[in-house]
């Protein structure tokens, strides 16, 4: 096992290894004076891994009560939020209680939130079981659920009291998703790369342009997010296709840099692009299809 301190408004520790879910409850006793732990999972990781959560916690003497939401971005929303508020003080959950994240970020997220808001703060655990999860938003105390207007839109900073890693639950995942962690792990290795990432939502604003000064200010009326995958200021690279997703996997495959068919395909290969040498001083700007935030831009 590696474990990893984070230092952060509290310190905590994030745990690596492999087999560490059974022994969730020996950690999770260390940390807190709870009786009573609330898992927080969802429908695909539930059925995977809860009987194994649910017999540490036990042997470690937690009552263990659980949660489950069908799984998927679509309920990551204040419906959600809101019926596990109630499921936890219908079964009289105290804020010397705990909450245990079990599973990817959407489950981190709302699980995170939850913790941050109920009877004004709870301690919670975080288990995550992506990679994506493991190595991004289990850490850093990100925490947020999604409005009608738009991703990650109401939330707080909450850190956990501990992020407890077994990367046995790498292995039942699909490929595609393991592989769409892959470019957060890339980004690690890329300290020099200047990305502007855009999601779709910006479009209307890039039609008309951006107002000098501003990060994007070289690219001008006519930009079309659906057909415009990579562009370097100064056009040194212009990469236009109508398939996106497509192109942004042959310049990630063509540096060798693993991606999956969403955001991650199209971050790892403005990386790849960022890296080439009459890429070198420019910013490299590329589109995350389907991601929902409604910010212009965020710099990696």
């Amino acid at each position: 096992m590696k474990t990893i301190t984070v230092k952060a408004s509290r310190n905590y520790d994030v745990l690596i290894g492999n087999g560490l879910l059974a022994s969730l409850g020996e950690h999770a006793a260390r940390l807190t004076k709870a009786k009573k732990a609330a898992i927080i999972s969802d429908s695909n990781v539930w059925p995977l891994y809860g009987h194994i959560a649910v017999e540490s916690l036990n042997n470690s003497g937690f009552d263990v009560l659980h949660y489950t939401f069908p799984a998927g971005e679509s309920s990551k929303n204040g419906s959600t939020y809101l019926s596990i508020l109630n499921f936890l003080a219908e079964n009289h959950v105290t804020r010397t209680d705990c909450l245990i994240a079990l599973g990817g970020g959407v489950v981190g997220d709302m699980t995170g939130f939850v913790a941050a808001t109920y009877l004004r703060g709870i301690a919670y655990i975080q288990v995550p079981t992506t990679l994506l999860a493991a190595v991004d938003s289990s850490v850093g105390g990100k925490t947020a659920i999604d409005l009608p207007a738009g991703k990650n839109l109401a939330g707080a900073f909450c850190q956990p009291s501990m992020v407890l890693c077994d990367t046995d639950t790498l292995n039942t995942l699909p490929p595609e998703i393991f592989l769409d962690g892959c470019a957060e792990v890339i980004k690690m290795y890329c300290p020099d790369c200047r990305i502007i990432a855009v999601e779709p939502y910006a479009s209307p604003v890039l039609s008309g342009g951006f107002p000098g000064g501003h990060p994007l200010a070289g690219i001008g009326p006519g930009f079309v997010p659906e057909v415009l995958n990579t562009y370097i200021l100064d056009e040194v690279i212009r990469v236009k296709t109508p398939d996106s997703l497509h192109l942004m996997g042959q310049l990630a495959a063509q540096e060798g840099l693993l991606c999956g068919p969403s955001s991650g395909a199209a971050l790892a290969a403005a990386i790849s692009v960022a890296q080439r040498p009459e890429a070198q001083g420019k910013t490299v700007v590329t589109i995350l299809p389907d991601v929902g935030e409604r910010y212009l831009t965020e710099e990696f």
